[in-house]
């Protein structure tokens, strides 16, 4: 899942950028479109927000601007792993956003 949301990231003009520390088997609390959400984290790069947005993109990001996901009326992406055990709220996550696109 996080390849494809750097890739998806790339695609779109959005920058990837190395994370200071890696999260390489993390828990973290993150704000996913207003809702907070425990997912579990194993990437060493994320998608950083830019100045400007492509149109029609919202993301999610941290304080820091790293990019937890990235949604549009076409599409739906998170840098976490859904499928995680870390992923508390992964199955609800990805409930809601395939309810989302269809």
């Amino acid at each position: 899942m996080c390849l494809g949301h750097q890739v998806l990231c790339h695609v779109l003009g959005i920058p990837i950028a190395r994370l200071p520390v890696p999260l390489q088997g993390v828990q973290r609390t993150v704000d996913l479109f207003g809702t907070p959400h425990d997912i579990g984290f194993y990437n060493t790069f994320a998608g950083k927000c830019p100045e400007v947005l492509p149109a029609g993109v919202s993301v999610a990001s941290d304080a820091d601007g790293y990019i937890h996901a990235l949604r549009s009326a076409q599409f739906g992406s998170i840098q976490g792993h859904l499928e995680s055990i870390l992923s508390r709220d992964g199955y609800d996550v990805l409930t809601q956003e395939l309810s989302r696109l269809f």
